[in-house]
């Protein structure tokens, strides 16, 4: 299936480049890329524009959305979405760094439990440097090992209870589920 990236940038021309690369160099290749920005005040409109015009043969398609106002978060994503083809969401935020295989296995897992609709899996923390961090928060650990231990349902109810592990960037969507949830509620700008 085609999975639509969308990459949620705001003032992130410190770290967008990396963010673009890890896109590119996903192994599964039926990837399209929206870079959706929410009015950002340095140049990161000009560097996603530089390099999507030297790398957007990588892709399927590739769409840079900018905005006039800065509308927060929510609507940012919002953009991405009316902008996606893809069956399958994959946001991040411009200064995350997705993994090689990321976008692989979490198809693998759709494969294999067909009526999954929204997948989340582990992340590793990086520093400013981009080098993975040694994070050894025992309680972190402790609520991450115990959930992802859990069946689906049981992980939802202990989400709603607890959503302090869980992070968008290890977030994959089905764009149909989304879109029946009606969207991100723009209310929230975060």
């Amino acid at each position: 299936p085609l999975v639509s990236i969308i990459i949620v940038t705001y003032n992130s021309s410190k770290y967008v480049i990396e963010t673009l690369e890890s896109a590119k160099c996903q192994s599964y290749k039926n990837i399209e890329l929206i870079v959706t920005d929410d009015c950002s005040i340095d140049n990161t409109i000009e560097i996603c524009a530089n390099w999507i015009q030297k790398n957007k043969d990588n892709f399927v398609n590739v769409e840079l959305v900018s905005n006039e106002t800065n509308t927060g978060i929510a609507a940012n994503c919002n953009r991405g979405i009316a902008k996606a083809k893809g069956e399958w969401l994959k946001f991040i935020a411009g200064d995350d760094i997705l993994m090689e295989n990321c976008i692989l296995d979490n198809l693998s897992f759709a494969e294999v439990n067909n009526d999954a609709k929204f997948i989340t899996s582990k992340m590793q923390k990086i520093d400013e440097d981009s080098e993975l961090m040694d994070f050894q928060d025992s309680i972190y650990n402790a609520y991450e090992e115990y959930y992802f231990n859990k069946p689906a349902l049981k992980q939802i109810k202990i989400y709603a209870r607890l959503p302090l592990f869980l992070n968008s960037p290890a977030f994959f969507i089905k764009k149909e589920a989304i879109i029946s949830a009606g969207y991100f509620d723009e209310e929230f700008k975060i």
